[in-house]
């Protein structure tokens, strides 16, 4: 790679040794429980928070802190919540319902939890840069990639999204924010898997058991590895890396979605020349060809894959990176970092988390059911 910059090189000086978070299991809705259609947002709140079956590492259920849920206020001012556009992307219904007042109550309820999703087509696209792109990094070798449909949420996950789902207060450094709309930050990657496998417990729960969606990690007892990914889960997940660039380009093969000059990236993200070393509200900044928002700048954005050069041998469909390594990639560039960082193509990859690391959640391929 290109030499780092000195916030940068500070950066990873002061990293922490990585959590072994080993949390697993599943929340599903109780028997003998109050039916859904009977619950109120109250009864709601308090089933999201508890758990039937306590992680390892969690408190037990009946000392887990209520969740406040955000008011409907919130949630219909939310810049998250959007709706979509772009001929490659659609809104999605994750309810498997039909149309009606359970439905809207279902959906209200269930994006308390989440951002909302947008389908992406999938496709052939040159992931990488090419050699005259300014700034480019040695690591950004253009190769062909295939990606099958999937899907994205429009924002990154907020300190709101973070304190329904797992019940406890935001990790963010707040000194750089902790307002509810605010992207959260200071999440090592291991709790981004966690908090992911916990918002399918959640959105289950909701759901009251109607259409569950299936957990996508299981912890190992290997440092190496650490999780395994079920790629036929149905619920939660880190996008992948060749993900995460082709919902980044929107179709685009230019340094950023709306060309190569970094001058403009003010309209569409936060980074360090007009962020004031603060993370800003999700949605502030314009959407791509996806209408996706904050996918450059803001916070870093952790993806599934460990670090490691491209493979050779493209195309690749769906790759997911190697099956073992020493850091996880991490896209998009944060409020903290010069705009080249923020470029589509740019690769960073660390093992813990600092004060501007951020998850945006994904889920599977094609025609997704449930």
């Amino acid at each position: 790679m290109a030499s780092l910059s000195p916030l940068l090189v500070a950066r990873r000086l002061t990293i922490l040794v990585s959590l072994s978070s080993v949390m697993g299991g599943c929340t599903s809705f109780i028997e003998g429980e109050p039916s859904f259609d009977s619950m109120t947002a109250e009864d709601t709140a308090t089933a999201v928070a508890s758990e039937e079956s306590p992680l390892p590492g969690d408190m037990p259920s009946d000392e887990m802190p209520s969740v406040e849920m955000p008011s409907t206020e919130t949630l219909s001012s939310d810049p998250s919540l959007g709706s979509t556009s772009g001929t490659d992307a659609t809104e999605t219904d994750i309810t498997g319902e039909g149309a009606g007042a359970d439905e809207a109550s279902t959906d209200a309820l269930e994006e308390r939890l989440h951002p909302r999703l947008i389908t992406l087509a999938g496709g052939t696209f040159v992931m990488g840069s090419p050699e005259s792109e300014d700034q480019r990094d040695a690591d950004e070798e253009e190769h062909v990639v295939v990606v099958n449909a999937f899907e994205i949420c429009r924002s990154e996950v907020t300190n709101a999204h973070w304190e329904a789902v797992m019940g406890t207060p935001t990790p963010s450094d707040c000194t750089y924010g902790c307002e509810a709309d605010v992207p959260v930050g200071n999440v090592e990657w291991d709790d981004a898997v966690v908090f992911l496998n916990r918002m399918t417990e959640s959105v289950n729960t909701v759901r009251g058991g109607v259409n569950p969606l299936t957990l996508c990690y299981t912890s190992t007892e290997t440092p190496a590895d650490g999780w395994i990914w079920d790629r036929s889960c149905t619920g939660f997940r880190l996008p992948t890396e060749a993900e995460w660039e082709y919902a980044a380009r929107a179709g685009t093969t230019t340094a950023y979605p709306f060309g190569d000059d970094d001058d403009a990236l003010a309209g569409y993200g936060w980074h360090e020349g007009n962020s004031t070393d603060v993370a800003h509200v999700v949605g502030e900044g314009l959407p791509n060809g996806f209408d996706l928002v904050d996918m450059h700048g803001n916070m870093w954005e952790w993806v599934w894959d460990w670090y490691a050069p491209y493979p050779t041998d493209p195309p690749i469909t769906d790759y997911a990176g190697p099956s073992t390594g020493t850091d996880r990639v991490e896209r998009g560039g944060s409020f903290l970092l010069p705009s080249r960082y923020a470029r589509s193509a740019d690769r960073d990859f660390l093992r813990s988390g600092t004060e501007d690391n951020g998850i945006r959640c994904a889920r599977g391929s094609g025609a997704l059911g449930p």
